[in-house]
C-alpha cells in the first residue's frame, strides 16, 4: 500500500494535470489514510508543527477533493469535502486559515 505522502504527491500531480478521473480514484485511499492518522477530525487548536502540517496536508487534500468535484459536477461529493474544509478557513489558527485555493 502506498504511503499517505505518495498518495498526495499523486493527487497533486493529476490535479495540476486537470487528470480529474485519476483524482477522483485517489481521493478514497487518501481519506482513508487521514482518517487511520486522526486527520479528519482535527485538533485545529494544537500548535505542534508536525501536528499543523499534517493538517495543511488534510486542507490540501480537502480542497482538491472539493475543486474536483465541482470539475467533474459531483454536486454532492462538493458539498461534503467542501462542510469538512470550510472548517479549516474558519478555524482562527493562523497556520491553517490561509491558502491559496480559498477563494476559488
Amino acid at each position: 500500500m502506498a504511503s499517505l505522502a505518495d498518495l498526495m504527491k499523486s493527487l497533486c500531480i493529476a490535479f495540476e494535470s486537470k487528470d480529474y478521473g485519476s483524482c477522483k480514484k485517489l481521493l478514497t485511499p487518501i481519506k482513508v489514510n487521514l482518517i487511520k492518522h486522526n486527520l479528519l477530525l482535527p485538533d485545529l487548536q494544537s500548535q505542534n508543527e508536525a501536528y499543523i502540517n499534517d493538517l495543511n496536508v488534510s486542507k490540501t487534500f480537502l480542497e482538491i477533493g472539493s475543486l474536483v468535484s465541482i470539475y467533474t459536477l459531483d454536486f454532492a461529493a462538493f458539498k461534503n469535502f467542501f462542510f469538512q474544509v470550510r472548517v479549516y478557513y474558519f478555524c482562527g489558527n493562523p497556520k491553517l486559515s490561509e491558502s491559496e485555493n480559498k477563494s476559488k
